[in-house]
């Protein structure tokens, strides 16, 4: 097996990886950004890189930007949003 002790993660360092992850949260950020800024000038379609995109309605672009707040949070490594459910009652 040899001297070296194995890399997690294919070959690559941590310090590989985790610049990668930089990058790659720093490309959603920029998309998030300019989700929200489309969002907020009330359009619901825009054109980047040669690209066109429509969405049908805001609730579609909302859904949108909430998939990438996500996305984000996964590749932070923080842990998803939890809802918490409060049920009470007047006693009896």
């Amino acid at each position: 097996m040899g001297d070296h002790p194995r890399r997690p993660f294919g070959g690559q360092s941590r310090r590989g990886v985790s610049r990668a992850r930089q990058k790659r949260v720093s490309q959603l950020t920029e998309r998030l950004d300019r989700l929200r800024a489309l969002r907020a000038t009330g359009r619901r379609a825009a054109e980047s890189e040669g690209e066109k995109v429509e969405f049908r309605s805001d609730a579609e672009l909302a859904a949108a930007v909430s998939d990438l707040e996500r996305q984000i949070a996964a590749q932070a490594g923080k842990p998803p949003a939890r809802v918490v459910y409060i049920n009470s009652s007047k006693g009896t």
